[in-house]
């Protein structure tokens, strides 16, 4: 099913209740000058990091499991079994599906805290049909804010293998007055945590994530060509999103000859160029892009003016019209969105998102246009954007879908949408899960769908186009999807090194527009640690690299 949420529920359970060799085509948009502001120097804030107090359970920790899920319950030991170091480390065994399972410490927020670093070895025991995962969170509480607080999570961990270090860093919260460290996992696992570490900072910075999004796809030659091509979505310069390097892996080896960015309009799909394939050849790609995030400022929408249909600028007004499965002039449609508050951006989408609970029901379904949907009250991400898509459109206010991976997920493709208004621009909402705000970082943005984009019979707007001469199109695996996004590393660094990173790795890949870049490998880094500016900064460039030499 399209964008099937698979960690839409882990997110959730994060909260307070327990709450072969292949051909490698290259090219890396640039990292130069960087100023690190980690967040690692300092005491350790952590009450037995290195789990070595307690007597049978390990002290200072406090452990959270969802007690509706947990059948049976967890266990927890302080285990002598190959710790990571000392004699003792901190084990965990779930056997329930789900949730989120954990070791917990409550640390309170000093006044000037502007920055934590929170790292621990971890190791999976035992991951029954590779359904869990192990990984650290910070659940930074904020009392202003309706959910509770903001979290943050680091990696992964999903095989099982020896120990491993897992890092977080994170920017403070305005608001927060204490953090919630969390190692954790979630079921069905066994996992296990030794020698963890919080330290704080009060360097003023911006938190950002690494992530890699990867995508397949295959072409099948019809004759005899060396111009065969394929053009895809990856993730491009929008919002706090920022392209750094994109690898194409192919089967058979050598295949791929380059590598193109297309200009259309604000997109930037990725044409990938073969070598000369002969009738009936066949190539398997796999896209993988890395891809620096972080999150923009966002409003509520509070003492925010609606748009004035007059003076929406001629860029922004295209996304006022209808299109297949947007359906702006539906009854319905109409109906609902002529009851919404008109107070401001905060009072319409607050109505939104109630109609959106209210009305529509996670379930899969035919046609994903917003009519079949309102009428059946089923869908799935597709349905709930092109739905929200009409009730904002519907009432006044300028509206885009976006196409995208949903950070941590294997998915077919997610759908969220834009709304606009003068003084914030594009803000997003998460209409699957009726959330606005919506940070940048959630997600990596793979198009803007437009109005006249190309849409399939049920209304969903997948794109994937090949030369005339071969049949392009996704490459399924077995779980019936073809992409999906992988967080890498979290960072905090000066607000004008992310600034100086963005504006040098954007202005590279727009050169890729250009004229493609040729060869099986081909390099375009712009990154040289013997600056001392880059050493500033080597934990960034340190994961940049390791990935770009596939570690």
């Amino acid at each position: 099913m399209i964008g099937v949420l698979r960690n839409r529920a882990a997110s959730a359970a994060h909260g307070l209740a327990g709450r072969g060799v292949r051909t490698l085509a290259v090219l890396v948009f640039g990292l130069t000058a960087a100023v690190s502001a980690h967040a690692g120097s300092g005491k350790n804030l952590l009450e037995n990091g290195d789990c070595e107090a307690g007597g049978k359970s390990v002290g200072g920790w406090m452990t959270v499991y969802p007690p509706a899920l947990a059948k049976p319950a967890p266990v927890f030991t302080a285990s002598t079994d190959a710790p990571h170091g000392g004699k003792r480390c901190a084990s965990v065994v779930v056997e329930y599906t789900g949730g989120y399972t954990s070791f917990t410490q409550s640390v309170s927020i000093g006044k000037g805290v502007n920055g934590l670093h929170f790292e621990a070895w971890a190791r999976v025991d035992a991951n029954p049909g590779g359904k869990g995962a192990a990984d650290l969170v910070l659940f930074f509480v904020v009392p202003s804010e309706k959910d509770g607080g903001e979290m943050v999570q680091s990696k992964r961990l999903v095989d099982v293998q020896g120990w491993t270090k897992l890092t977080l860093d994170a920017a403070v919260p305005e608001g927060a007055t204490e953090v919630l460290t969390r190692l954790g996992v979630f079921g069905p696992c066994s996992a296990s945590f030794d020698d963890a570490v919080l330290t704080s900072s009060d360097v003023k910075g911006t938190a950002c994530k690494l992530a890699v999004a990867r995508g397949d796809y295959r072409v099948k030659a019809k004759a005899s060509t060396d111009k065969a091509w394929i053009a895809l979505s990856i993730p491009f310069p929008i919002g706090g999103e920022t392209p750094l390097a994109v690898r194409v892996k192919s089967e058979p080896e050598g295949r791929v000859a380059a590598l193109q960015v297309v200009k259309e309009r604000e997109n930037r799909p990725l044409k990938v160029l073969f070598e000369a394939l002969k009738p009936g050849d066949e190539v398997a790609i796999t896209v993988e892009t890395l891809t620096l995030l972080r999150d923009r400022p966002v409003s509520d929408g509070a003492g925010v003016a609606l748009p004035v249909k007059a003076k929406v600028p001629k860029d922004v007004a295209p996304h006022l019209k209808a299109a297949p499965g947007v359906d702006v002039d539906d009854a319905a449609v109409r109906k609902l969105a002529s009851a919404f508050a008109r107070k401001d951006l905060q009072a319409l989408t607050t109505d939104l998102a109630k109609a959106l609970r209210e009305r529509l029901k996670y379930d899969g379904g035919a046609s994903q246009g917003a009519k079949e949907c309102l009428d059946s009250g089923k869908a799935v991400c597709t349905g709930y954007a092109n739905v929200a898509a009409s009730l904002f459109i519907a009432a006044g206010v300028p509206c885009r879908i976006l196409a995208c991976d949903l950070l941590g997920s294997r998915l077919q493709e997610h759908y969220i949408v834009e709304a606009w208004t003068s003084a914030l621009g594009w803000s997003r909402m998460e209409s699957t899960g009726a959330a606005f705000p919506y940070k940048d970082s959630e997600s990596l943005v793979l198009r803007i769908v437009y109005p006249d984009s190309e849409r399939s019979p049920f209304d969903v707007p997948l794109y994937v186009e090949g030369s005339s001469d071969v049949a392009a199109n996704f490459r399924m695996g077995a779980d019936g999807c073809w992409q999906g996004s992988e967080l890498l590393s979290t960072h905090f660094l000066d607000s004008n090194a992310i600034t100086a990173i963005e504006n040098e790795a954007r202005a590279n890949f727009e050169e890729l527009a250009k004229a493609p870049e040729h060869g099986a490998r081909s390099v375009f880094l712009v990154l040289d640690p013997a600056e001392k500016s880059a050493a500033k900064a080597e934990e960034l460039f340190t994961a940049v690299k390791a990935w770009f030499e596939g570690r």
